[in-house]
């Protein structure tokens, strides 16, 4: 997980039970920290800085290294942007744009236009005795739009 330089870091190998003030504590020493989330794991953070460049002090700087207050090296990367969600299917030029819509759709049918892909809110429909094809084809078990049988 590493992303182009930003102000969000993501850091690893934490020691376990890591929590928020911790970080706070810890990385506030290096640069102005905005936000930040100790994760379920409690090995792993996030951490935003008020610029690119506090961040990038700490990437080039602490990354494999033992922060004060740690007692072991973390690692510490820019943290991959989200991805980013359009409802839409097919090419348009963002989330809610009004782009042009594709692909398939149980709500028209497969024409160009309207909610696209194998977007897991498409709301349709579904004979029970369509599932059953539909599980055996989906290795992860979820029931994709484009899986079912059109009417």
């Amino acid at each position: 997980m590493a992303g182009a330089p930003s102000d969000n870091l993501f850091i690893t190998d934490l020691p376990e039970g890591t929590t928020d003030e911790t970080l706070k504590s810890v990385f506030g020493s290096y640069g102005t920290v905005v936000s930040s989330k100790a994760l379920k794991d409690g090995k792993t953070a996030m951490v935003r800085y008020s610029s690119v460049e506090e961040a990038q002090w700490v990437v080039d700087n602490v990354n494999g290294n033992i922060p004060q207050g740690i007692t072991t090296p973390v690692q510490v990367k820019f943290a991959a942007p989200p991805p980013s969600f359009s409802p839409k299917g097919g090419k348009g030029a963002g989330a809610w744009d009004s782009g042009k819509g594709g692909g398939k759709s149980g709500w028209d049918g497969g024409k160009a236009g309207g909610w696209g892909g194998d977007n897991p809110n498409t709301q349709v429909q579904i004979d029970p005795e369509d599932l059953r094809g539909c599980r055996q084809r989906c290795d992860n078990g979820l029931v994709k739009p484009s899986h079912l049988p059109r009417r």
